[in-house]
């Protein structure tokens, strides 16, 4: 079976990086690939999440956290969109998107969302175009 990331056609503003971009009743999902970095950088892993302006933190999957040995730095308590309260557990790696990066904190999921949040879609320079789904480039804010 091919990769998800095989069938998608790259973004307009970055050959290397690619993206997915569905219709709902609640407006676009705009998937894309996304590289997570250990601090040093001598250990990555490429997955696929959605670019989730609703989203604090980026999330990554656990196996991800604990195969690239990414620092442990914390838990934090947040509140879900469903009202939920959860501690969320946190590592310090670096994400990269189509060739920008940034140092950030991930919140580590088993079985939820992997996604790029909007502080470091921000940080990266990124927006999501509400028409169309695409990211795109931004000014970085001071």
């Amino acid at each position: 079976m091919p990769r998800l990331r095989d069938l998608l056609p790259p973004l307009p503003w970055e050959k290397t990086t690619r993206k997915r971009t569905r219709r709902n009743p609640y407006g676009s999902i705009t998937v894309v690939p996304f590289k997570v970095k250990s601090m040093d950088k001598t250990r990555a892993a490429i997955v696929e999440g959605l670019a989730d302006t609703g989203a604090t933190f980026s999330s990554i999957p656990s196996e991800v956290a604990r195969r690239l040995g990414l620092t442990f730095t914390g838990e934090v308590p947040v509140i879900l969109t469903t009202g939920q309260e959860v501690i969320l557990t946190m590592f310090a790696g670096i994400l990269e998107v189509g060739g920008r990066e940034t140092g950030t904190s991930f919140s580590a999921t088993e079985r939820g969302l992997v996604a790029i949040g909007v502080t470091d879609l921000e940080k990266l320079g990124l927006k999501v175009n509400p028409s169309t789904g695409q990211l795109e480039p931004t000014a970085i804010l001071g």
